[in-house]
């Protein structure tokens, strides 16, 4: 079986939509402080179209696979 976890981060942007960068591959010990300050560096850097004006949230999903042929 194999375990894979992606980071999702949720913005607001300028507009009023909402908008999510997802981050394959993410390390397991992430903190809420942590990914806070990477999402305000993303805010500040204006490296997306989106105009990201705020955060909204952050989420680890987790898939599990498992082969069976």
């Amino acid at each position: 079986m194999t375990t894979t976890r992606t980071l999702r981060m949720k913005f607001t942007t300028a507009s009023g939509k909402d908008a999510s960068v997802n981050v394959a591959h993410c390390r397991e010990n992430l903190t809420g402080e942590l990914v806070g300050a990477a999402m305000d560096a993303v805010i500040e850097a204006k490296v997306f179209a989106a105009d990201f004006s705020g955060k909204v949230g952050a989420d680890i999903i987790e898939r599990s696979v498992r082969n069976i042929f």
